[in-house]
C-alpha cells in the first residue's frame, strides 16, 4: 500500500555576517519599521543586528533601495540600541558607503 510521506523540512541556515562588512544594513520588518544597523547574523527572517537605529521618517519619496544606495535627505533616527533581533525582516539591504555616511551624519534627536 503506497503511503505519501512528506520530506523533513530543513532548518534555515545561521549565515553569519562577513567580517569585512561592516557597513550599515537597512532592515525592513514585516509589520512595520525600518531600521539601519550593522549585520550580525541571520537565520530566514530572523536577522540580529548591532548599533541599531530606528528610521522613523525621511524626506521625499525615496524608496527603500535609494535609501541604501545614497542614504536620506533629511530624516529622524532613534539613538542607536546595542542589539536588536528582527523576527520578521522582509528586506535585507546593504547600504553604500555614501549611505552609511549620510546615517552617520543624522543626530538622533
Amino acid at each position: 500500500m503506497p503511503t505519501s510521506r512528506k520530506p523533513a523540512a530543513k532548518k534555515p541556515s545561521v549565515r553569519k555576517a562577513a567580517k569585512s562588512s561592516q557597513r550599515p544594513t537597512v532592515i525592513v520588518r514585516g509589520s512595520n519599521g525600518t531600521y539601519v544597523g550593522t549585520l550580525e547574523s541571520r537565520s530566514g527572517r530572523e536577522v540580529s543586528i548591532v548599533d541599531t537605529r530606528w528610521l522613523y521618517s525621511w524626506s521625499g519619496r525615496l524608496g527603500l533601495a535609494t535609501l541604501a544606495a545614497i542614504g536620506p535627505g533629511i530624516a529622524e533616527m532613534s539613538r542607536a540600541a546595542p542589539r536588536v533581533l528582527v523576527l520578521d525582516a522582509y528586506v535585507v539591504l546593504e547600504c553604500s558607503e555614501a549611505a552609511a555616511a549620510a546615517f552617520a551624519a543624522i543626530v538622533s534627536k
